[in-house]
């Protein structure tokens, strides 16, 4: 029954994202006061048998009243991509396998990073990363990244993405406003 449902979840992602995909506007979602440290730990949640699978160490350090304005549902399916492309790429990882996720806010921007130390991401696909098609896994679809990319746009912000031998680290960054203070 796991098993089933895990695959469910994975269908129901994936025809998520090509719905999306077809979308011509990515604005139409409500956007609402997020707690960012409540919603990763509900992916953490959602994503547990993958983490217990691939024996991952989840890492979070974000701020307890690390809030913004956006959709969640958006948001939420933006991480639990992020969540999964990590654990994949972790599976071919010697111990220790990592997923950091950690909040800052510098440069009036709030930031929040996904990590993982598995492979590097050649340096030749980091400029087209996030273009539909583009993949690392031998059975993506290159839909994911994409769809990422677009709902974080449609949130008024952007990502980007570093890799080197040492970790690959997804960042994406949301603008801070003038009057706005991390919640305590």
């Amino acid at each position: 029954m796991d098993i089933i449902d895990y695959e469910l979840n994975q269908l129901n992602f994936r025809i998520t994202q090509f719905l999306h995909t077809s979308k011509s506007d990515f604005n139409e979602e409500q956007r609402e006061e997020i707690s960012v440290l409540k919603l990763i730990e509900e992916i953490q949640e959602l994503t547990y048998a993958n983490i217990v699978d691939a024996s991952v160490n989840v890492e979070i350090d974000i701020y307890p009243n690390f809030v913004m304005t956006a959709s969640k549902d958006g948001l939420k399916q933006v991480f639990l991509n992020l969540f999964i492309n990590s654990i994949d790429a972790l599976k071919d990882k010697e111990h220790p396998r990592i997923l950091r996720i950690n909040s800052l806010i510098e440069a009036n921007e709030r930031i929040i990073r996904i990590s993982n130390n598995g492979p590097a991401i050649a340096s030749e696909l980091i400029e087209s990363i996030f273009e539909p098609f583009v993949t690392t896994k031998e059975l993506g679809t290159g839909i994911g990244l994409y769809v990422c990319k677009k709902i974080i746009e449609s949130n008024d912000g952007y990502m980007n993405c570093d890799s080197n031998e040492n970790s690959t680290t997804f960042s994406i960054h949301f603008p801070k406003v003038q009057d706005e203070f991390i919640r305590v």
